[in-house]
């Protein structure tokens, strides 16, 4: 009897063990707060859709979008107003704040009074 339940100990040590293990190697949800949202702010978000499968180059960051609701950032959700105008409600671990850039198309504009080489943006 002894041994048995020796066994059984055993076992449910090296169990919990297990779990305690695998605890340990999973990520937190990103915290809302670290992310010092406000309403109006422009956001990137990334949309996973396992039913189309993009190739590694297809970015699932969209964006920008708005940021209209911050009222259930304590569970883990914001609601964002897409470009189309469309209300979503989407986890904070797939929301960034966007990234703005300039795409330079290489058209260069040359002032000789000045001998100055300017790069025009569009």
């Amino acid at each position: 009897m002894k041994l048995r339940e020796a066994a059984i100990e055993a076992m449910v040590q090296e169990s919990a063990r297990a779990r305690l293990s695998a605890t340990w190697r999973t990520h937190a949800t990103k915290d809302g707060h670290a992310l010092q949202l406000r309403i109006v702010d422009s956001v990137d978000c990334a949309i996973v859709d396992d039913t189309k499968k993009g190739g590694k180059d297809v970015s699932p960051w969209k964006g920008p979008a708005e940021v209209v609701d911050l009222s259930q950032i304590s569970r883990g959700t914001i609601s964002l107003k897409t470009r189309a105008g469309k209300i979503v409600m989407v986890r904070t671990q797939n929301v960034r704040p966007h990234l703005h850039f300039f795409r330079w198309l290489g058209t260069s504009l040359t002032l000789t009074s000045w001998n100055v080489n300017v790069e025009v943006c569009y």
